[in-house]
């Protein structure tokens, strides 16, 4: 196995947590459009495809939480 660079994993695993707090946020406050400002049929649509849009969102934060519990785990391993 190949000696890690503690320098270049502490920015990945920075990167890492970056992208679970965003994720994070936008799962927990997805972006809905209400539906005063639509006109027409197509809200219904558009609020089906919302729902699971956020609840995707909801699954990528959680699959970036444990990402990042890894990826620490693995880190203070590799520094001993």
């Amino acid at each position: 196995m190949p000696a890690i660079d503690p320098e270049r994993a502490a920015i990945h695993l920075q990167q890492l947590a970056h992208l679970h707090r965003a994720a994070a946020v936008r799962a927990a406050r997805p972006p809905i459009i209400e539906e005063s400002a639509w006109r027409g049929p197509a809200y219904t649509a558009y609020r089906m495809r919302a729902v699971v849009a956020a609840a995707d969102l909801a699954r990528l934060a959680d699959r970036l939480s444990r990402a990042v519990a890894l990826a620490r785990e693995e880190y203070a391993r590799a520094l001993g």
